[in-house]
């Protein structure tokens, strides 16, 4: 409902004047084009149907009908929340009438899996990559830098005496030294004699920095390898968990990867695994899936290796 109180108050308020009382000019492009999207999504569905003929409902019909992914469907309803919102502060709606009409609509985002690659899988996604991402993937690989601090790694950064790289600090980031392993070397001493030693250390083909391409650069290599979807952070996370395969104590993985002294106890506690003893006693438990698999191996002998069935 309207109130007719209000000097601006028109008989029709529709979306489209609800657009023009949100977007400010003082906005970022970026968040002006976001809400121009959203409200053009929502005039094509609903058009000038006035405000205060909408329901709860017919919107919750709109976010079922529509194919795109929830997390855009989320952000439309916030859009969309903020913009009532901005005119209730205006005494163009109540309050009430905002409350019950968007639907409180929550993502739930699977679980970030923190399994290390193998050599194996990492030898497979650089076969798939452009030659020239494997130069920073493998540097990525050896230092366990993020990407953003791979991404600035400038010439004058590398210490030769040292055989060390120097991590710039932020307001928020202390400045490390990150020893240089073997092949990291062996790269960087190439990269040196076929280019002029000055300026970022990677670069993309056309010259430019490491950016968003490049991730998706990698995500699209993972795929093709037929690997579950590589992330920059990947990487980093594949070289804490070498480290500590070694034997190499949390402190100083914490100290070389850069993480603060809150954390850096418990870097290396996603690799804890329980006694071997432990495992073998959970997986002969019955009944669970590895039993039930030997079974139907038992049962369906035809066209398998003899050496598979139990």
């Amino acid at each position: 409902m309207i109130n007719p109180r209000h000097p601006s108050f028109r008989s029709t308020f529709t979306l489209k004047d609800l657009m023009a009382v949100y977007c400010n000019p003082g906005q970022r492009p970026s968040t002006l084009r976001r809400t121009e999207i959203v409200f053009g999504n929502l005039l094509r569905h609903f058009g000038l149907t006035p405000i205060q003929d909408l329901t709860a409902s017919a919107i919750r019909q709109y976010l079922h009908g529509s194919t795109r992914s929830d997390a855009t469907k989320a952000l439309e309803m916030r859009v969309l929340r903020a913009a009532l919102n901005r005119a209730v502060a205006l005494d163009l709606l109540f309050a009430s009438r905002v409350q019950s009409l968007v639907p409180r609509v929550r993502v739930i985002r699977p679980p970030q899996h923190n399994r290390p690659l193998t050599p194996q899988e990492v030898l497979q996604f650089l076969q798939t990559s452009p030659t020239w991402l494997q130069v920073p993937i493998l540097f990525a690989l050896h230092t366990g830098l993020r990407f953003d601090e791979l991404a600035n790694v400038k010439w004058d950064h590398i210490n030769w005496h040292t055989s060390q790289v120097t991590v710039p600090g932020t307001s928020f980031r202390r400045q490390r030294h990150v020893p240089l392993l073997p092949t990291v070397r062996v790269i960087i001493a190439r990269l040196r004699d076929s280019e002029r030693g000055s300026g970022l250390l990677f670069k993309t083909p056309n010259g430019c920095p490491l950016g968003r391409t490049t991730k998706r650069l990698m995500r699209r290599s993972s795929q093709k390898a037929g690997l579950s979807t590589i992330r920059p952070q990947d990487l980093r996370r594949t070289f804490i968990a070498w480290c500590a395969y070694t034997g190499m104590s949390s402190l100083p993985i914490a100290n070389i990867t850069g993480y603060t002294s809150i954390c850096r106890l418990s870097v290396t506690s996603w690799l804890d695994t329980p006694r071997p003893e432990s495992v073998v006693e959970w997986l002969t438990r019955e009944p669970n899936n590895f039993t039930e698999l030997a079974t139907l191996l038992k049962q369906a002998k035809a066209g398998l290796n003899p050496i598979i069935v139990p």
